[in-house]
């Protein structure tokens, strides 16, 4: 029990390169034949990150993922380039001549998480279960098994698997990848609490390497949790181990991080608190960890978001604006279709009392009233007509208005929160 990764030491010499024997890098690594330089280099420096974390541990599952590396780095020698993968390659030709190696002496183990770091996974469904039926005592067979079904959906097999290896792993040599796949099995179960647990034993017994990925995990946990500060401390921690993660690692723990940053601070309705969310996020971002190429990602979205929300405020503010003079507008007086006619009897009426004021006062009375009438109605009509124009310039306005409300109400590309774009 607790025997790790399967591969001894000697079986690590027998397959190194030299003078009498030359390893087959494809078959030991899961390396695709097919596969360009590039690509090949590709997987090796992923394969070599994932192998890295274990070497750092004590004892046989050390010593067995150092040798791995080992190889890893002699192929990366190998394929250099493609002169140096022609000559390895006929190399490799007439050294299997002389026939297949022998099953038995296969480390279908190691082969299996070769496969799996690369995305091989029916590949390393295959080798997980010949390790199985070779070594059934060893907790890491059932760990790689989990991991890959998994990636395959199958949760009612992973959890199994991951419970077997709990089972097995009584010296506690594997913990820390016993509880990892726990986790992601409890994760994937939607027992986020659970999970969140396993994680932290996971790290107390991880290497420095193997941290990221755990921290990333948990972090993706507790925001499902809806504990968003402790899922944000989380991914800083992930970035504050300061090591080199696998691609794969990387954009995810990045993807995690964005998606917590904007479910803590973005509220579309509350610009001033969410820009104020966003600059404290800023802070911890520009002076938590070191300078990469993720802490520049990282500060350059946030930056982003604060702008968007600036925006968002702006728009806010302008529709504010916009309703309080609909308001204004609508409750501009109609004055009627009815305008007061020209007071034309009362003006005949003023004049005729004039032209008779020498004969008689009477009449000079009446011919003052009619003017004055005449005044006032004169004086009513041209009320009327400023408050008919204004009525109907702030019906012009109105539509006007409505139509700029329409159209800032309906534009919701600023609620649209845009993903994180990575180098």
């Amino acid at each position: 029990m607790g025997k790790g990764l399967g591969m001894s030491l000697q079986d690590a010499q027998d397959v190194r390169i030299s003078e009498d024997s030359l390893v087959d890098f494809y078959e030991v690594l899961g390396l695709d034949r097919t596969a360009s330089v590039e690509e090949l280099q590709e997987n090796l420096h992923d394969m070599r990150i994932n192998w890295q974390g274990k070497a750092q541990r004590a004892g046989t599952l050390g010593d067995q993922a150092r040798e791995r590396i080992l190889l890893i780095s002699q192929a990366t020698e190998a394929f250099a380039d493609e002169d140096s993968r022609m000559r390895y390659n006929v190399r490799l030709r007439k050294s299997t001549e002389s026939g297949p190696q022998d099953e038995a002496q296969v480390d279908w183990l190691s082969r299996a998480w070769g496969y799996y770091f690369i995305g091989e996974d029916g590949a390393g469904a295959v080798a997980a279960r010949k390790a199985r039926e070779k070594d059934p005592d060893n907790a890491m067979v059932y760990v790689v098994s989990a991991w890959i079904k998994l990636r395959q959906e199958d949760v009612k097999q992973a959890k199994q698997d991951a419970d077997e290896a709990f089972v097995l792993d009584e010296l506690g040599e594997d913990t820390a990848d016993v509880h990892h796949v726990r986790g992601a099995v409890l994760f994937n179960a939607g027992n986020y609490q659970k999970a969140v647990e396993s994680f932290d034993r996971a790290l107390a017994k991880a290497s420095t390497d193997e941290k990221p990925e755990i921290y990333t995990r948990k972090a993706w946990a507790l925001d499902r949790d809806g504990k968003l500060d402790d899922a944000l401390d989380a991914c800083l921690a992930g970035f504050e181990q300061g090591v080199e993660m696998t691609s794969t690692v990387g954009s995810l723990l990045a993807d995690v991080t964005a998606g917590v940053v904007v479910r803590k601070c973005d509220d579309p309705n509350k610009p001033d608190a969410s820009i104020k969310a966003y600059q404290g996020v800023l802070q911890r971002f520009e002076s938590g960890f070191a300078d990469s190429a993720a802490k520049t990602t990282l500060v350059t979205y946030v930056k982003e978001q604060i702008a968007r929300q600036e925006k968002l405020r702006t728009r806010l503010k302008t529709i504010k604006d916009l309703e309080s003079k609909q308001r204004q507008l609508a409750g501009e007086r109609n004055p009627g279709s009815d305008s007061p006619g020209f007071p034309l009897l009362a003006i005949g009426a003023a004049a005729f009392g004039f032209m008779l004021t020498p004969a008689a006062s009477f009449f000079a009375v009446i011919g003052l009233a009619a003017a004055i009438w005449a005044g006032y109605q004169i004086k009513q009509g041209m009320d009327w007509k400023a408050q008919k124009a204004a009525y109907e310039g702030a019906q012009h306005q109105l539509v006007d208005v409505e139509k700029r409300l329409e159209r800032l109400k309906k534009d919701e590309s600023l609620f649209e929160v845009p993903p994180l774009k990575k180098n």
